[in-house]
């Protein structure tokens, strides 16, 4: 399979017909009387239900009481049973599951509580009358879409998600075909919108989360039963797929559908890395392919015709001159569709947010069923500012201030000579290395990071940044840096691993000859915990907390890290090569420095044969200093919270899909990761609710 390094069971659905038989809750005394049921709610479930929905937002409430998750679970269950959709206790209920998403405890639940929940859930959206629309089932549908995506990604629930796949799809077609969505003031189109929203966004971030998780029984449940994602291609052809002239339900879906191709792809890549040689070369070079290639092939057609008939329903619907409607007409609807419409709208309609949410860009955009239907944004589009540090760095962005660009470059000027200390480079670059200058580009977060960074400058932005050092014999060649501002800690300003790409730079022009790929192995742990120890010198207790927390005998062995590939996990790449590079530079300078001489000399043999007699001659050595440093480690970062609200995930969703005039507010809102206290102002007051 081309381009595959870009980034590149189910369940059966039960309904149990009293979620409380064994519960506390089956307990206890249930009047019937009219008719009506009459429940005798626990104490914590009372006390919850008494306070206010504000305050409930805030660790003052105890979200930690024992088994108060199974105990509001059982309750919605109790509840559902009475019937009524419009009662307040079930809506607080449900709503309070995303509150306690952030506040309350997300392991180590009391016995039956995901059962409970699970059944909770299962039954709410079995409620008569639950698949029609009116305000009040709104909110509902709004609270169970973000409970299932604020909860089920975590472990004891995940399989469970195979109960909520139909369901949502249901919803999604519900929505699709309500008439009550258009300039319906009347009947609280706002509420109904919020909750197409969270619809959406369950859709798509489920499916999310399980490639993120990597299970395959949790990939499965995406893979195997295919009712939502057919939905949300019939909701883009929908009259709702565009409400009031805004078409955010429509970027919605295709986002959502963009996490379905990455749920295949990540099961293709499964799949490749379990082949052997040969057969993943005849993947590479498509001798072979794999059923799972079909489904991502299949995706993208169907989407492509899902937008372009939308198109078509869009344009039918606008009024044109009498003598030209037979034109018209006959232009919607014939090969011409792209031109007649607009071929640019249609390719930016389907590049963001769905191709670059699978994180493919420029060099597939020109092959198989991606080619002619993407849009190609110039650098000065993505970053319109330019501004030159020095002869030899030059930062392009799109928002920073010029106090910020100053200080970034001042930051990486003063890390230079560092560098050129510690690894005795004389600032020599290595034999014909050109790359004599160094492009720093800086996008507003993650999200403008995705988008751009893939249709303009062809990388993969599945990271958190990245340096492409390009063909150094080339005196043309124009070595870069791609990162994103640090904006989960706005207002303070930060550019995400400004200081270790740079590093990365340095590395390549003044230590290791030749290109990126050119030594065959064994430069992880050098060029990415070189990065780190530049970048951070002696400051980095997250390593040092790693290897407080891991049992002795599960400590690295010093060729371990040195033999390190990029699969072996974030920790063992960065943090372990932190600690063999600090080792090596503070215990065995010469040795180390040698090294560098042998890859600034292109002599990897020699580099080799000392990296592994290092690895054996001094590992009692390292062991000795990582006790030592270990011996010595305080926590200056212990938790002083340990109850903290847990943050949203920070690259969970795309900020420029935010729909305007569907404002945070305590009866809308998550814990989001920009901010701890969503309900205040920068200045500390409460900001007045809606």
């Amino acid at each position: 399979m081309k381009n595959k390094k870009t980034l590149l069971v189910a369940l059966t659905s039960v309904f149990l017909a009293s979620a409380c038989s064994y519960s506390p809750l089956a307990e206890q005394p249930i009047e019937v009387s009219n008719s009506k049921i009459e429940i005798a709610q626990p104490e914590a479930v009372k006390n919850l239900l008494a306070t206010d929905s504000e305050a409930l937002w805030s660790q003052d409430f105890d979200h930690y009481q024992d088994s108060l998750l199974l105990q509001v679970s059982q309750a919605i269950s109790v509840l559902v049973k009475k019937g009524d959709l419009a009662n307040a206790d079930l809506e607080k209920l449900t709503f309070y599951l995303r509150v306690y998403s952030s506040f309350g405890p997300d392991k180590d639940w009391p016995e039956k509580t995901a059962e409970a929940l699970n059944n909770a859930l299962v039954n709410l959206q079995n409620m008569q009358g639950f698949y029609q629309i009116t305000s009040t089932t709104a909110r509902l549908h709004e609270n169970y879409a973000v409970a299932l995506y604020r909860l089920y990604f975590l472990e004891p629930l995940r399989l469970s998600t195979a109960d909520h796949i139909e369901p949502l799809a249901r919803l999604i077609d519900l929505y699709a075909s309500s008439d009550l969505i258009q300039n319906s003031a009347d009947n609280n189109s706002e509420a109904l919108e919020y909750a197409l929203w969270e619809i959406i966004r369950a859709s798509a971030i489920l499916p999310y989360e399980a490639t993120r998780k990597n299970k395959a029984e949790h990939l499965n449940i995406f893979s195997e039963e295919e009712s939502l994602s057919r939905a949300l291609l019939a909701f883009i052809v929908s009259e709702n797929a565009t409400i009031n002239g805004d078409d955010w339900p429509r970027q919605h879906a295709s986002w959502a559908l963009a996490n379905y191709y990455n749920v295949y792809n990540k099961q293709y890549l499964n799949a490749y890395y379990q082949k052997s040689e040969a057969e993943q070369k005849q993947l590479d070079d498509d001798e072979i392919t794999l059923p799972v290639q079909k489904k991502m092939t299949d995706l993208d057609n169907s989407l492509w015709q899902a937008l372009t008939n939308s198109m078509r329903n869009i344009s039918s619907k606008k009024p044109v001159a009498d003598d030209d409607s037979d034109a018209e007409s006959e232009a919607v609807s014939g090969s011409e569709l792209g031109t007649t419409l607009g071929s640019e709208a249609l390719k930016t309609l389907f590049s963001v947010p769905y191709v670059v949410s699978t994180y493919r860009g420029k060099s597939e955009c020109e092959e198989g069923s991606l080619k002619d239907r993407c849009i190609a944004p110039t650098v000065e589009e993505a970053t319109p500012i330019k501004h030159i540090c020095s002869d030899s760095l030059f930062i392009r962005t799109q928002k920073m201030t010029k106090a910020q660009l100053d200080d970034s470059c001042n930051q990486l000027i003063s890390q230079e000579a560092v560098f050129h200390e510690k690894l005795a480079t004389s600032k020599e670059p290595a034999a014909n290395d050109f790359n004599d200058k160094l492009r720093v580009i800086v996008f507003n977060n993650a999200a403008e990071y995705n988008k751009y960074g893939q249709l303009v400058f062809d990388i993969s932005t599945n990271n958190g940044g990245m340096y492409i050092e390009g063909t150094t014999q080339d005196p043309d060649n124009l070595a870069t840096f791609y990162s994103y501002e640090h904006f989960w800690v706005r207002p303070k300003f930060q550019v995400w691993n400004l200081n270790h790409e740079y590093v990365h730079y340095l590395d390549g022009r003044f230590i290791k000859y030749d290109t990126f790929n050119h030594f065959p192995s064994n430069l992880v742990w050098w060029s990415e915990g070189l990065a780190e120890y530049i970048s951070k010198g002696d400051e980095n207790p997250k390593a040092f907390k790693l290897l407080n927390k891991a049992k002795q005998d599960e400590w690295l062995t010093l060729q371990q890290v040195f033999d390190t590939k990029y699969r072996d996990g974030t920790d063992q790449v960065y943090k372990w090569g932190y600690l063999a590079v600090r080792f090596m530079y503070e215990k065995h300078r010469e040795e180390y420095r040698q090294l560098a001489h042998f890859l600034k000399t292109d002599f990897f043999d020699g580099y080799k044969k000392l990296l592994d007699e290092s690895g054996k001659q001094y590992q009692a050595e390292f062991n000795t200093w990582l006790t030592e440093h270990n011996a010595n480690f305080v926590d200056v970062n212990v938790e002083k919270n340990p109850q903290k609200p847990r943050q949203f995930y920070r690259y969970t969703y795309k900020d420029y899909l935010q729909p305007t005039h569907l404002k945070e507010t305590s009866q809308h809102m998550h814990w989001q990761y920009w901010h701890e206290n969503a309900l205040k102002d920068n200045k500390g007051i409460t900001v007045t609710k809606e």
